[in-house]
């Protein structure tokens, strides 16, 4: 009997009462919870398939694949290197030129190339 007291003593300190909703929330977020995992794996492995088409105005995997493959197929590209900084431009505007010749005139591409010059002058620590 002292125990049950204790027990409910300690219940309405904590605002639990008998007969309380906190199992009925607690059940709620979980099944809240296991729906929304559910969603998340559901949109996670059931993508759509790949286009694989090489011709066409849309997205086409193997096309990038293609474009993927002639930039890593440069080798290592250090940050500054010919291959990094030439090569691999070179490679990316000729893409984009073979789209702008195969491209409908109802479609404007342009192109800006940028030069950056790798220097970076700080005045407040002395130049």
């Amino acid at each position: 009997l002292e125990e049950e007291k204790r027990s409910k003593d300690k219940n309405k300190r904590y605002g639990k009462e008998e007969g309380s909703r906190s199992d009925t929330q607690v059940l709620g977020f979980l099944i809240i919870f296991i729906v929304l995992i559910g969603i998340t794996m559901y949109r996670n492995y059931h993508l759509p398939e790949p286009n694989l088409e090489t011709f066409g105005n849309h997205f086409s995997s193997a096309n990038a694949r293609k474009h993927l493959n002639a930039i890593t197929n440069l080798g290592i590209r250090h940050t500054g290197s010919v291959k990094n900084e030439i090569e691999t431009r070179d490679v990316i505007l000729k893409a984009v030129d073979d789209i702008k010749a195969t491209a409908s005139n109802d479609v404007e591409i342009e192109v800006s190339v940028q030069q950056p010059s790798g220097h970076f002058y700080l005045d407040f620590l002395g130049g």
